[in-house]
């Protein structure tokens, strides 16, 4: 008997007995009603739950919002906002209506958005009256105080300013009497736990990336939890960049408090620092006074950030005037600007080779691989499927509980299992970079190519655990990053899959011998060029991430919240599929979708919700809708497909509902005189560079890639079938938040004051 049979247990043990012996059928009858039995009890407590505004269901919070003559506001969603915060504070925010902090609060709670309210009036350049003297009014500038220098204009700028006539709402003025500035960071910060750091191919001895592709990584702030609501954010509080001079100040008064004895104040580095460093595998991080912050993009020893020898400044001045050295000696210097970091040789040796960060990146929202929430997603084992889980740092005893230290060693024995079990989930359940590399050919020769082969009917999934970002590097013989050569055999009538979830992969996908049916990608980043370089160029911009070459017609390709670079798939494919995601054809030309050659199309392709970054030359475009193709979309079959809701050139469809710039063009024509041809194209080419699509940054590993410019014309912000934005990043609803806000200013701003909003990131 199981707990889940309390009805069961309940009868004298004579009649289970008795149902015993006729095959148990009355202890089926009341499994059954103890089913119900359990439905309803879960009703009733529901039901009490949803009295309450902390554990109500999501379709209950207009109700209860309702019930306190909360405005009607647009609806969140789960990956997006929420509006349960809102009207949980409400009764807060009326006690202390017309505050600042009510304002930063409330735009907080409403967009799901870190935000700082400035009140701009504060901000004024103004002479004092003798007798009515306010210390804290902001000054003019002082050009000694580099702190302050480097933040005007910033949400955070401490300097007076000449007044601005421009009006605030417009988001164009600022400094004068009735303004309030709302800022609003957009980024998220993602904390990534113990990744590997990488060393500088070609740098000196010691130097180190924060990101696992090599490359240049701006490091973004956790932000500190508000415990007060009437606390205005700071510095501190929000996911922005991390700033060299407020962590080396930070850490040189850490140091001076210990030269004096004093416990020394916190700000970044209490017990939620930043960033981790852990030298030699060590489960302790290196300490916080023994970081020193600094310049490193010519990666030289700067005095007073990394002179010769592991002793630096305490950043303290003598007497005399000069630096006073601490006797604390520091370990790595970090420079979090660029994402770099510096181990000092000490006796002739060349740094730590395993060195592992904990640090946060900034990113628009929940697409490619990343440290968040994908447990919806993930596919789980069961008495049919073999499963595996790798961790770096498993011991070899670990493989008899199905835990091993590569993706290779997994793969090895789930070969060794037999012929029946087709179906595999290999789960990482770390941080960690693994490598997918040459393998040994029959012959005993080493392989050059990266490959993976895959039996007839098998059913492959590598995945990411939830919260995890594993990186896997595509190497050949010689170390060189290359394209994971997918080898399934077979007839072609198997139905042979593969799938990655959740994966950061250095290198390309290349799809070869013959029965491969489907491959897709969930939540994965296939970076764009295959690699990075130190500065962020893609390393080999001229190869896709993802090619067939040998190939069933069968064949599908299902990209879904992934980022990709170009797709050079055949034509006569079964199709491919994008959702949600990024293709981006980097700078050498090649094709977002489809093939080099101008006179070969790919295949059949259906695209919702995704931003296309380059040429498009397909057969046909069955659907494309609430998507943005920067640019030129070349059909073989125009007669078929249908487009809706979406950002493309004119004229490519023929059936297009309610797209853009062909929509604008249309009312254009409607509503215009008749008048020559000259002024109708003139007005048409105006119309057309109007609606230009812009980008925070079309470079993959920039914090904005992918993200529209908020200068982005307002057709393409609210153009989607939901009135949120064209492209990957329609889920997070931009528009429908910052309406929202600008509804809820109504009620809460002052009388006489206009709010701005500015997008800080």
């Amino acid at each position: 008997m199981t707990d889940s049979e309390r009805l069961y247990q309940l009868l004298p043990a004579v009649y289970r007995i008795r149902d015993k012996e006729h095959n148990e059928a009355l202890r089926a009858l009341l499994a059954v009603i103890e089913a119900e039995v359990r439905s309803l009890e879960d009703d009733i407590e529901g039901l009490y739950a949803d009295w309450f505004i902390e554990t109500c269901a999501e379709w209950v919070v207009p109700y209860i919002g309702d019930l306190l003559g909360v405005r009607g506001l647009h609806a969140g969603s789960p990956r997006a906002y929420s509006l349960r915060p809102y009207v949980a504070h409400t009764l807060a925010y009326r006690r202390r209506k017309g505050t600042a902090t009510v304002l930063e609060q409330l735009a907080r709670d409403i967009t799901g958005w870190t935000a700082r309210v400035v009140e701009y009036f504060d901000l004024l350049a103004g002479t004092q009256h003798v007798n009515h003297v306010r210390p804290g009014k902001a000054r003019t500038c002082d050009l000694q105080r580099s702190a302050a220098l480097t933040l005007i204009g910033a949400p955070f700028d401490s300097l007076a300013h000449t007044v601005e006539v421009r009006l605030a709402d417009s988001g164009r003025g600022r400094y004068n009497l009735p303004n309030l500035g709302i800022h609003l960071w957009r980024l998220s910060s993602y904390y990534l736990s113990r990744s590997p750091a990488r060393a500088v191919t070609g740098g000196p001895a010691g130097s180190y990336t924060f990101s696992p592709l090599g490359c240049d990584l701006p490091l973004f702030n956790r932000p500190k939890t508000e415990a007060e609501l009437t606390h205005l954010a700071e510095e501190v509080n929000v996911p922005g960049r991390l700033r060299r001079e407020p962590l080396h100040r930070e850490l040189a008064q850490r140091r001076r408090a210990i030269l004096r004895n004093e416990t020394p104040s916190t700000a970044y580095f209490d017990n939620q620092p930043p960033f981790r460093i852990y030298l030699g595998g060590s489960e302790i991080p290196v300490l916080p006074d023994e970081i020193v912050i600094g310049d490193l993009s010519q990666w030289d020893r700067t005095p007073g950030f990394l002179p010769t020898g592991r002793e630096f400044s305490s950043g303290e001045e003598n007497e005399a005037g000069s630096a006073a050295i601490s006797p604390v000696q520091a370990t790595v210097a970090v420079d979090p600007e660029l994402g770099r970091l510096l181990i000092p040789p000490v006796d002739g040796t060349t740094g730590d080779p395993e060195i592992q960060v904990s640090y946060a990146y900034g990113f628009s929202g929940d697409i490619g691989g990343g440290p968040y929430d994908r447990g919806e997603t993930l596919a789980s084992g069961s008495a049919t499927v073999w499963s595996a889980t790798v961790r770096s740092s498993a011991a070899l005893e670990d493989t008899t509980k199905g835990v091993y230290q590569d993706i290779q060693l997994a793969l090895d024995a789930w070969r060794l299992v037999g012929p029946d079990k087709h179906q595999a989930v290999i789960t990482i359940v770390d941080n960690g970079s693994y490598q997918l590399g040459s393998v040994p050919s029959p012959s005993g020769d080493e392989s050059s190519e990266c490959t993976l082969e895959l039996n007839p009917g098998d059913e492959l999934v590598i995945q990411a655990a939830n919260k995890c970002r594993p990186v896997i590097r595509c190497v050949d013989a010689q170390g060189e990053v290359t394209a994971l050569v997918i080898k399934a055999i077979g007839t072609g009538n198997e139905n042979t899959l593969l799938t990655l979830s959740g994966l950061l992969v250095e290198g390309g996908l290349r799809i070869e011998h013959n029965c491969l049916q489907e491959l897709r990608l969930i939540h994965t980043t296939l970076v764009p060029g295959l690699a990075l370089e130190l500065n962020g160029e893609p390393a080999y911009p001229d190869q896709p991430s993802i090619t067939a070459t040998a190939y069933k017609v069968a064949l599908r390709v299902r990209i879904e919240d992934s980022i990709v670079g170009p797709l050079a798939l055949p034509e006569d494919i079964a199709g491919l599929s994008i959702s949600e995601s990024i293709v981006d054809a980097g700078p050498a030309g090649l094709k977002a979708i489809g093939l080099v050659s101008e006179e070969i199309y790919g295949p059949c392709t259906t695209i919702e919700r995704a931003t296309i970054l380059g040429e498009v030359r397909v057969r046909e475009l069955a659907l494309a809708s609430d998507s943005i193709f920067e640019g030129a979309v070349t059909l073989k079959k125009r007669q078929a497909g249908f487009a809706r809701f979406s950002y493309l050139p004119p004229d490519t469809f023929p059936k297009q509902f309610r797209c853009q710039p062909q929509l604008a063009l249309k009312e254009q024509e409607t509503d215009a005189e008749s008048g020559d041809g000259t002024e109708s194209t003139g007005e048409r080419n105006r119309i057309i560079h109007r609606l230009q699509v812009g980008f925070t940054s079309r470079r993959y590993g920039r914090p904005g890639y992918g993200q529209l410019a908020a200068s982005s014309p307002l057709e393409i912000r609210t153009g989607a079938e939901n009135g949120s934005e064209m492209g990957a990043f329609n889920f997070l609803l931009p528009a429908q938040r910052e309406a929202n806000l600008r509804l809820a200013l109504d009620d809460y701003l002052p009388f006489g004051l206009e709010a701005g909003i500015y997008y800080v990131t």
